[in-house]
């Protein structure tokens, strides 16, 4: 397991204002193909540059036309634990159809599964969407949060064929806390301690060949600081208390506990294997800095994993203002590439 140098790293960010004029842009995309936990390439045509070819170099062809009936399976037990739930989305033209999965946030202390139906709106661009449940941390202290997650994606992969998806093709996105699961199970592929097999279906992956995340923490330890530095108020620099969500998500103080803190870190498992990144976070978010975001984005950029960073200006901790008219386009021409091989219209 390698631990990075990412400070060091050259960052690349793209800058947009919440009415979608682009301020500021560059982007690294890497050629390397998107691999999943197998640490194996897959030879996914994802690895083309946002908006480029697939690796043979043959031109992206538009996306098909938007689906318009959809099969939606509201609780879908994953496990045995109450928390064990899913929803599912499936549109009825076509397939199989790759999988988004949504992580909902909440500071791993709140949140539902059920809350954000926004999301199934991307049924309709050609994707089976499901949203998982998982349990907080008030029920079972970290790392119970991801073993859920990847016990989730397990059994959506296991049970591809029964509801038409392709199991081959997985996302995982999600704002916040769910930022932060989703960051994990995108770099932590093949980590022993981040996934429970004895949940189920122990010889199925949990890999993914996409990860969305929205205004996720990454590095609990930095998070005072980068406030202040942010130029964030007092209140919001007050992540070390042991009242704070993320001293009570590890069940510790965060000073009095940096072994925990590391092992929740994504950017601890970055390595050169790891998915595409799409990352958007607001430039005026003082819950969770933007520059937890920046050092995560560096992390990945040094290893050479393809990833990009929208800063939104003017925005703060908040799912609407971040996926908003204008970074939703964005959001769907990644996912399109990446998992369908296609240009969104």
């Amino acid at each position: 397991m390698r631990f990075p140098n990412f400070y060091s790293a050259t960052l690349f960010v793209f800058s947009l204002t919440p009415c979608g004029f682009l301020t500021s842009c560059a982007s690294r995309d890497s050629a390397a193909p998107p691999q999943g936990d197998s640490q194996t390439a897959d030879g996914d045509p994802a690895g083309a540059s946002e908006g480029g070819a697939p690796g043979d170099g043959t031109p992206l062809q538009p996306c098909p036309p938007e689906s318009t009936t959809f099969q939606t399976f509201p609780s879908i037990p994953y496990g045995d634990l109450d928390a064990q739930v899913l929803s599912l989305r499936i549109p009825n033209e076509g397939g199989p159809f790759p999988l988004l999965v949504w992580v909902h946030g909440g500071a791993w202390t709140s949140g539902s599964y059920a809350e954000y139906t926004r999301i199934f709106d991307l049924a309709q661009k050609g994707f089976a969407v499901a949203s998982v449940e998982y349990r907080l941390s008030g029920v079972a202290p970290f790392p119970a949060q991801i073993h859920d997650v990847k016990f989730a994606l397990r059994w959506l992969r296991a049970h591809a064929a029964e509801y038409n998806v392709d199991g081959a093709r997985i996302a995982i996105l999600g704002p916040s806390a769910g930022g932060h699961l989703s960051a994990l199970a995108g770099t932590s592929g093949g980590v022993a301690a981040l996934e429970d097999l004895s949940q189920g279906y122990p010889d199925v992956s949990s890999g993914v060949q996409a990860v969305v995340d929205f205004f996720g923490p990454t590095d609990f330890a930095l998070m005072d600081v980068q406030a202040a530095e942010q130029g964030c108020p007092a209140e919001a620099q007050r992540h070390g208390l042991v009242s704070s969500p993320e001293s009570q998500l590890l069940d510790c103080r965060l000073a009095e506990c940096p072994d925990r803190v590391q092992a929740a870190n994504p950017i601890a498992y970055v390595d050169a294997s790891d998915p595409p990144f799409l990352i958007l976070h607001g430039r005026s978010d003082c819950t969770v800095s933007y520059k937890q975001s920046e050092v995560m984005s560096a992390a990945l950029d040094s290893h050479g994993v393809e990833q990009s960073l929208h800063l939104i200006e003017g925005v703060g901790h908040s799912l609407p203002g971040v996926y908003n008219p204008s970074s939703a386009p964005v959001v769907e021409a990644f996912l399109s590439r990446i998992l369908r091989g296609c240009v969104a219209p």
